[in-house]
């Protein structure tokens, strides 16, 4: 190493004082402990083997006694009988006590006062029931037990009751907060409402998560411990995995929220995470011990307990800090010589950095700073952060730092007017090695298609394009993110043409002349096929006029294109062909077939005027879901929405054409609503409305 960075470390490690924060109390316990809860002096420790209490603080063997019960022999028989497993407090040195009693195959519940040193055994499952995890809610006025296969106990201290959640699990947590009681256990979260008198479940299943211990944050957030953290949202739907912290695989076993951050026991050691739970730092005088729970006298308190095999009890009075801490280099390597690069790092709980590029210190910043690479080579950064206890941690990196590449070349496209969604083929006249060639938008974090480069021509084919506008280059390092933007930008057209037209009429006699009007999109071309026996059967202009002499339905094919060679067809139904009624068949009575609107109050559908003109009668007005039926052909009408309408009728009764307007206003309270309330026409049959 290098020697002035040896001479830094040793600076670090020796020019300041551990404070010892978790003490061991050593009560000489033989038991594997499973939880705490103190009260001033007097506090209990639940083991799987009986529970033990203290009255005098819990320093040392002397201070601690196994309770026993000796005035109740069935009492006795089911306390030694039990493995207990979790415990809780009511009010001040009431406990709760859960576990199975392992000869009757029961879950069991004590009530122990460790001021008192009475009990009583409040509750028993039945057979093959086992508790794991005991909580009150934050009153003290509800209970909450939960244990193998699902088994769930809720209870107003009076009546016990077992509550089914739907589901088998072993589940090892509850915990309740913000409204909200959580349940987890192995592959499985569930999210419960407390109705009064049972709990209402929304279950989450995880098959890949293992959760000990879990917390509710708010209502909507949880964070949970196992083999790694855990952070669900959603109420517990999804989850993301957390491994900042040392080592790499976490063990945790519970967690305890509290206003400096979540503390978390481990199979070795204690952990804080900050208040975000970005990372975990660990509390150094906990030891690489074993800690199966960890509970602070209140969320805003530094005075804790956290339990372990072997009788471990240890206490802290201030938090358990001092912490080891989490030092990481964020940055990637987006290094190119000659470049301002972007070094970012997170110095976790410490209050003084160093970085260090190959051994020597280049700043003392906590944060992160800019840096100009001057040469190309290979670079080791270091990251080191320290507290005022003298914990350090220390973070590396190797750096690539490379040439820029070349952007003055010559690009090449095969075609740069593309119909729908084509995939380009660019040639690049000159390329490097260790570089990939990447097509992009201009937000340039688009990999549309890429190639590597070589000592000489490169190929790059795209992915289907179906979006118009300007393109680049990327050139990437292999070896770093060093990139850099080809200087000539690749302007793609893309044509979106599509065959689409509408009829100028519904239905048409045999005698009407028929426009077919075009509503196709980037088409300059056209060409029409009508039917048989139409005049004419084939057009090529945009707007075509027509005359059909079969009756019945007739389709309409259309061919378009654009002068750039994209195509598009379509076939629809033209007008219905109707022979006109003989002069003695004339007689036909309007009718409207639909339904009525949801908010008739509101909005009252109805024709407000029937025109009589030349060619028939116009009748105009407002509906919403009607359909208008014509004597002979098609009928036709509004199926979706309400607004205006105008339509044409022969003098026959015949529907002829149609047009209509939609009311946008959201509700009806209040509305402008789209109608056409009379209508008139001149002498050209021009019409006009008159509202």
């Amino acid at each position: 190493m290098n020697k002035i960075l040896k001479a830094f470390l040793l600076y670090i490690l020796f020019s300041s004082q551990l404070f010892a924060n978790w003490s061991d109390l050593n009560t000489g316990i033989v038991d594997n402990l499973k939880g705490v809860r103190f009260w001033g002096t007097n506090g209990v420790v639940v083991g799987e083997k009986g529970f033990y209490y203290t009255q005098t603080g819990g320093n040392g063997p002397s201070s601690w006694n196994r309770f026993v019960i000796t005035a109740n022999y069935t009492d006795s028989l089911v306390y030694e009988q039990c493995s207990f497993s979790a415990i809780d407090s009511h009010t001040s040195n009431i406990a709760y006590i859960c576990g199975q009693d392992t000869i009757a195959n029961r879950s069991v519940i004590f009530s122990f006062n460790v001021n008192t040193l009475t009990y009583a055994i409040v509750f028993v499952g039945p057979v093959g029931s086992a508790l794991n995890n005991i909580k009150f809610n934050t009153t003290g006025s509800l209970l909450f037990a939960v244990g193998d296969n699902g088994f769930v106990v809720r209870s107003n201290l009076s009546a016990y009751n077992i509550v089914s959640i739907g589901i088998n699990n072993d589940l090892n947590s509850v915990s309740v907060n913000a409204g909200k009681v959580v349940i987890a256990g192995d592959g499985v979260m569930v999210n419960c409402t407390d109705n009064g008198s049972t709990l209402i479940p929304t279950v989450y299943n995880h098959p890949l998560v293992d959760i000990r211990s879990a917390y509710p944050v708010n209502s909507t957030s949880i964070y949970g411990v196992g083999s790694t953290f855990y952070k669900f949202t959603s109420g517990g739907g999804v989850y993301t995995s957390m491994s900042n912290y040392d080592p790499v695989i976490l063990n945790g076993n519970d967690i305890f929220y509290s206003t400096s951050g979540f503390y978390i026991a481990t199979n070795s050691g204690i952990y804080l995470t900050d208040f975000n739970a970005t990372y975990a730092e660990f509390q150094v005088n906990s030891g690489n011990l074993k800690y199966n729970k960890i509970w602070f006298t209140s969320t805003s308190s530094t005075l804790g307990y956290a339990v372990g095999p072997n009788g471990l009890v240890v206490k802290t009075s201030q938090g358990g800090v001092p912490n080891k801490p989490y030092a990481r280099i964020l940055s990637s390597n987006i290094n190119c010589k000659g470049d301002l690069s972007s070094l970012v790092a997170h110095p976790g709980s410490a209050t003084n950095c160093n970085w260090v590029l190959n051994s020597l210190p280049i700043s003392s910043t906590c944060g992160g700073l800019n840096y100009t690479f001057n040469t190309e080579g290979t670079y080791t950064l270091s990251y080191i952060v320290w507290n005022s206890s003298g914990i350090y941690d220390t973070v590396s990196k190797i750096i690539e730092v490379v040439l820029p590449p070349l952007t003055n070349i010559t690009v090449d496209v095969n075609d740069s007017i593309l119909c729908k969604k084509e995939a380009i083929v660019i040639t690049l006249d000159t390329s490097q090695v260790g570089y990939v060639y990447s097509l992009n938008t201009a937000m340039q974090s688009n990999n549309l298609g890429a190639c590597m480069g070589g000592n000489g021509s490169a190929i790059l084919n795209s992915d289907s394009l179906d979006t118009g506008g300007s393109y680049f280059i990327k050139v990437t390092s292999t070896l770093s993110q060093c990139y850099k933007i080809i200087t000539d930008s690749i302007d793609i057209v893309v044509e979106k043409t599509k065959a689409n037209f509408h009829n100028s009429y519904i239905n048409s006699n045999t005698t009407e002349i028929n426009t077919i009007f075009d509503n196709s999109d980037d088409a300059q071309n056209y060409l029409w096929t009508f039917p048989v026996g139409s005049s004419p059967v084939s057009s090529s202009i945009q707007n075509p006029t027509v005359s059909f002499t079969i009756p019945g339905y007739n389709e309409i094919k259309l061919v378009v294109w654009s002068d750039n060679g994209c195509f598009d067809s379509i076939v629809k139904t033209g007008p219905f062909v109707y022979i006109e009624p003989q002069p003695e068949d004339t007689c036909w009575a309007f009718a409207v077939d639909g339904e009525d609107p949801p908010y008739v109050n509101y909005y009252s559908p109805g024709f407000l005027d029937i025109n009589k003109v030349k060619t028939g009668y116009l009748i105009s007005g407002r509906t919403y879901k009607d359909i208008f039926t014509s004597r002979l052909g098609l009928s036709y009408g509004r199926t979706e929405t309400r607004g205006g309408v105008l339509c044409r009728y022969s003098s026959n009764g015949v529907l002829k054409w149609m047009i209509m307007n939609r009311d946008f206003t959201p509700t009806p309270v209040g509305s402008i609503e789209s109608l056409v309330a009379s209508c008139a026409t001149d002498k050209d049959g021009n019409i006009y409305n008159r509202k």
